[in-house]
């Protein structure tokens, strides 16, 4: 049995360090989304590949490894820290780690014209090493937000914190816009590769700062067998988790349509345009997504105080309906554009409804695992799924994709309403 005082000891240690860290959260999210506007899956760097190849498969390999090495490695990451009393050190170790290889990538824009049989796989290869550090940081990540923050103000901080990220995200996409006007292909996608870089390693440098509450309890580093079969035992024993599990994997194949997004209009509207044009309407298409990505997760960070997490998991899943059958019946350029708009908002609610619901499902010392089980199984599924996307497309059309896409989300819909209800304990999530 844990020690009452060690508890109250925690707890109060994250209320003293609560509004300190949380600014430095804050200031995180501003770095962070500022760069991420420009290091985009969904956007720009499918827009950038598509100065290679017009291949949904390929295009659409750019989602797949960006899913597959920000969340497959995090089982790994689980097994190797779980038995640590403090998760900072590795946190910071990766996630510097994957920023330095994202610097080769200025590079890889500037040799495009000249060496496209080689930028092309040095893109893909960069990038990857860059995402899998990430995913090792990233589990780490957001558990931390559980010693950083304190729990009767954390819903809200991190409403806040991915607000200030996307207003981040928008500025950075206005920016982008701006290089793309100015700027002729591959310099504009250099200079902006060199932005991105620097803000997100930037990030880092205000994360040192952050003070983690020390949880009382440390879990025991078991073999790498009984670990997996601890994970399976936690599935067995939870039954709204596992349908949340369920719904994760199912919520993935919205992955098959987000890079096709921008690539499919920008080839449906775009067709005979300039290299300058279609990067430009990229760049809108971000800045579109952005706005709107902000405007959810704010919204949803003061939602779910009243309706609670599941709520925003519902919105979400309703906005990836739409989305793709909006852009599967969209007459033109202004009506597409709702496409961005639904998949802005329900991204918004997705991460933040994501981050919290999973650090009430079960106590601190357990979070890991539940975090690790979520994100892997995104991550597997998020790297199948945009390829088989992809493979719809090309053999019978983007719309097959769209269509696709709509009914994965219906059946995801049902799951979430119907198996996710409350903690094993009787909490509501």
């Amino acid at each position: 049995m844990t020690d009452t005082k060690a508890l109250s000891e925690f707890s109060q240690s994250l209320a003293g360090f609560h509004r300190r860290n949380a600014r430095l959260v804050i200031l995180d999210a501003v770095l962070f989304g500022f760069g991420f506007a420009i290091l985009t899956p969904f956007t720009i760097l499918p827009g950038f590949v598509r100065h290679f190849t017009a291949n949904p498969l390929i295009i659409n390999a750019v989602f797949a490894v960006f899913s597959a090495g920000l969340f497959g490695p995090q089982l790994i990451s689980c097994w190797l820290y779980e038995g640590r009393a403090s998760r900072q050190g590795p946190f910071l170790r990766w996630g510097i780690f994957s920023r330095l290889f994202l610097v080769p990538l200025v590079g890889v824009a500037l040799i495009a014209p000249r060496w496209p049989r080689a930028a092309l796989p040095a893109f893909f290869v960069f990038y990857a090493v860059s995402t899998f550090g990430w995913g090792m940081s990233t589990l780490l990540w957001q558990e931390l937000l559980g010693r950083w923050l304190d729990d009767d103000r954390r819903g809200m901080v991190i409403g806040v914190r991915f607000f200030a990220e996307q207003a981040a995200t928008l500025v950075g996409g206005i920016g982008v816009v701006i290089i793309m006007n100015r700027f002729l292909f591959p310099l504009n996608y250099g200079i902006a590769f060199a932005i991105g870089a620097a803000a997100w390693g930037s990030c880092y440098l205000v994360l040192m700062f952050q003070r983690e509450a020390i949880y009382p309890v440390v879990p025991a580093r078991v073999p790498l067998r009984e670990f997996v079969s601890q994970l399976i035992a936690v599935l067995k024993a939870d039954t709204s988790f596992r349908y949340y599990v369920a719904f994760i994997i199912l919520a993935s194949a919205s992955t098959m349509s987000f890079p096709l997004y921008t690539t499919g209009s920008m080839d449906a509207y775009f067709a005979d345009a300039s290299a300058m044009v279609r990067d430009r309407y990229a760049s809108i298409c971000n800045v579109l997504f952005g706005g709107f990505f902000a405007l959810g997760s704010v919204v949803d960070g003061w939602l779910s105080r009243r309706f609670g997490y599941r709520f925003g998991m519902i919105v979400t899943s309703v906005c990836w309906i739409l989305a793709p059958v909006n852009a599967a019946v969209a007459a033109n350029v202004y009506w597409f554009a709702l496409t961005f708009v639904l998949n802005g908002i329900g991204h918004g609610f997705f991460l933040v409804s994501l981050i919290n619901i999973i650090l009430v499902f079960t106590s601190p010392d357990r979070r890991l695992r539940y975090i690790a089980i979520t994100n892997t199984s995104r991550g597997v599924f998020g790297f199948l799924f945009p390829f088989a996307g992809g493979a719809l497309a090309a053999a019978w059309g983007i719309t097959t994709t769209f269509v696709a896409t709509a009914a994965f989300m219906c059946i995801a819909l049902v799951v979430l309403v119907l198996g996710v209800k409350r903690t094993a304990d009787g909490r509501r999530l």
